[in-house]
């Protein structure tokens, strides 16, 4: 890319949006960090060879001015959170709404392109395998809901424009560099930390956020425009060889094996828990939906042969991937 070409990255200071930068400037790209908080989370981008300015979803202006000169937006930020005590304002209108500001903020900047990161909660998760050609009928919880219908969303707004726009699907995102245990990666720390103490038996199909990253730069540089694109390895890891593998890395935690619980068992838990959260205001400790889709599902596979044939990822390996987010939760965390 020429000098006077700029790629934003919003939501820089997250898991995905700070290994993305990294990426991009591995490739040579001038970079420009977004972040809705510039003092001390974003000490790290400092350290990088960055420009850092404010990019707030729900600030329009702080969006219009990050993208002054700029060539490609990679929108990163949302509200990553399946759980609010105000799920309207601090899920949904925060994906939505900010979703809106964004594209409006490129259409009026002069953007060229953006690369939008969705997520695999908004396909359809009756259908096998999980495609990108389908769409979440259900929209089960406000994140789900809402990352639907921002994508959605941000498609429209962007037809009729000279924008090209590509969308990214992340299924549930592993790997280093993440400074804050939440999300997917909340697990890793759970079972090191020895508080794994029932198994839900949970398989899970798994993308590394450094995949997530260069899938990203290879949407912009190789997508097709309009192009929807599915991020996860074709087969899951269950919960249980999660905790194996961790029990071989570190033998000297002495962590002990979980009970498996069935999914008969686990269904009216999950229920009881979702009634619980709703009197204590505080996330459940599992979901209902989760446990539908993802509980003893050995059989889970991903369709990712357009990601393969348009942008050639061939995403790291679950057991890689795995190891190496053990690895580092037990050195950060």
């Amino acid at each position: 890319m020429s000098e006077n070409k700029i790629s934003l990255v919003t939501g820089a200071t997250g898991h995905v949006g700070f290994t993305l930068v990294q990426h991009l400037l591995a490739q040579g790209e001038t970079v420009r960090a977004g972040a809705r908080d510039t003092g001390a989370r974003a000490d790290r981008l400092r350290a990088l060879d960055v420009e850092l300015v404010r990019a707030e979803l729900m600030d329009r202006a702080s969006l219009v001015a990050a993208m002054q000169g700029v060539d490609i937006v990679y929108s990163v930020a949302a509200a990553f959170r399946v759980w609010a005590k105000d799920p309207e304002n601090e899920i949904v209108r925060v994906n939505l709404d900010g979703t809106r500001h964004l594209v409006e903020a490129a259409i009026e900047a002069g953007v060229r392109k953006i690369v939008y990161v969705s997520s695999m909660t908004t396909v359809d998760a009756s259908v096998r395998p999980f495609s990108a050609d389908t769409w979440n009928p259900l929209n089960i919880n406000p994140y789900e809901y809402s990352k639907t219908q921002a994508e959605k969303l941000a498609r429209q707004l962007v037809a009729g424009t000279d924008i090209e726009f590509f969308s990214v699907l992340p299924s549930a995102i592993t790997g280093p560099g993440f400074s804050t245990p939440t999300g997917s990666v909340e697990l890793f720390t759970t079972i090191l930390a020895g508080k794994f103490t029932v198994d839900p038996g949970l398989h899970l199909l798994l993308i590394d956020a450094r995949d997530v990253a260069k899938a990203c730069y290879l949407a912009a540089t190789r997508g097709r425009d309009k192009g929807r694109y599915l991020l996860s390895n074709t087969t899951p890891v269950s919960t249980t060889e999660m905790v194996k593998t961790a029990q071989q890395m570190y033998p000297e935690l002495g962590l002990k094996t979980p009970r498996v619980l069935s999914p008969a068992v686990l269904k009216p838990m999950a229920r009881i828990a979702t009634w619980v959260s709703k009197l204590t205001r505080r996330p459940p400790m599992m979901r209902p939906e989760i446990i539908q889709i993802y509980a003893g599902a050995s059989h889970l596979r991903a369709d990712t042969a357009s990601t393969t044939r348009d942008l050639g990822l061939r995403p790291i390996s679950n057991e890689q991937t795995v190891r190496d987010s053990f690895r580092w939760a037990k050195d950060h965390f």
